[in-house]
């Protein structure tokens, strides 16, 4: 029995070599079993069996079809004709290589060409060789189980890149928050309170601002007029003759040039606070009240995603952006009501003391209002 190949997938012709296969002797149901094994490069090959009889009998060649399968990821080609797969520690995401490639930093390689990111590491999808850090790693702490499942190629649930975050995260890096949490640090997600609970820390917050706000404008209005009244009086002298500190009253700083320097130490302690450090206990608590207390113009404690319906068209980013940056425009238009409230009531008492006796009609302007 002889055997001829000849290849026709790669459009070039290929010489039929013809093989024989020796002495085959049937059972007694008269069935021959024949063990053929070919080595060619992928492509699809057409096998011709031949019958040599003894004598004249003239028996019909068998054609039949063989397809030789290409290398798959996970596998890859020392030789033309050979499709090796990958050992643990190692993939292959082109089978034209010829040599597997070393799994990289932050993931394990169970074998073929699975990639399965490390806890605290990312992948952005199951054919990508770049393995990141998370900018968080608590956040990257999904079940690595499912993730194993779906870098192989099986059935799993989900997203690829969802998979790998722990709960309450999702996107890029996992460092997205998911639906019912708010982003309270950079790249950390808390589960956000009720929407009552939300208002009513907003408004709480907005009107201890609002307050501290209308008391240092109020101590610097009266100290420039305190400072003007004096200049009034005063001899006529050129500007570089005048006594340093004139607008001191008594031997101490007024109550407005003590009031600026905390402002700016509370702002420090804030920018200081939002820094991914893990503050001890006896520093986190009082960190953490001044943040609460702040929280209407920080997004440290209460986050504005708690308070943004995620079915909008607008990107979550550029609304909280605008609502940050429209805070202070509130917080001054509220001020400017407020100081025009007070100033018509006091005038319409006729009171000549309170108010009325620190407030003049040029101070309400917004121009004299926080100097």
């Amino acid at each position: 029995m002889t055997a001829s190949a000849a290849g026709n997938s790669t459009r070039r012709e290929a010489t039929a070599a013809e093989t024989f296969l020796g002495s085959n002797r049937s059972d007694s149901s008269g069935i021959v079993q024949l063990s053929l094994g070919i080595r060619q490069p992928p492509g699809s090959y057409r096998i011709k069996y031949s019958l040599v009889a003894a004598g004249d009998a003239a028996i019909p060649p068998v054609l039949t079809t063989l397809e030789v399968r290409r290398c798959m990821p996970g596998e890859v080609a020392p030789s033309p004709d050979a499709c090796v797969a990958c050992a643990a520690g190692s993939y292959s995401l082109h089978p034209a290589n010829s040599s597997c490639d070393a799994c990289p930093p932050g993931a394990a390689c169970p074998g073929g060409s699975a990639i399965s990111p490390l806890p605290g590491h990312w992948h952005s999808a199951a054919t990508s060789s770049q393995v990141h850090r998370c900018p968080n790693p608590a956040a990257c702490e999904g079940d690595r189980a499912v993730l194993a499942a779906a870098a192989a190629g099986t059935a799993a649930p989900g997203s690829y890149a969802d998979l790998q975050c722990s709960s309450g995260y999702r996107g890029a890096l996992c460092a997205v928050c998911s639906a019912g949490y708010g982003m309270a640090q950079p790249c950390t997600c808390n589960m956000c309170m009720s929407m009552q609970a939300i208002i009513v820390s907003y408004t709480f917050s907005g009107l201890a601002m609002l307050a501290f706000i209308k008391v240092l404008c109020h101590y610097t209005l009266a100290d420039n007029i305190q400072a003007r009244a004096r200049v009034m009086h005063m001899p006529h002298r050129p500007v570089e003759q005048r006594e340093p500190g004139i607008a001191a009253s008594g031997n101490g700083l007024p109550p407005a040039q003590l009031l600026k320097p905390f402002v700016l130490y509370m702002q420090y302690i804030m920018i200081i606070f939002g820094m991914q450090v893990d503050w001890p206990q006896s520093l986190a608590l009082p960190l953490k009240a001044l943040a609460w207390v702040w929280a209407s113009a920080s997004p440290e404690t209460l986050s504005v995603e708690c308070l943004i319906d995620g079915s909008s068209a607008i990107p979550v980013a550029v609304r909280k952006v605008v609502f940050y940056l429209s805070v202070p425009v509130v917080m001054l238009a509220v001020l400017l009501l407020l100081e025009i409230t007070l100033y018509l009531a006091a005038c319409k008492s006729n009171s000549s003391q309170g108010w009325l006796a620190r407030i003049t009609p040029q101070s309400t302007s917004g121009a004299h209002l926080c100097l």
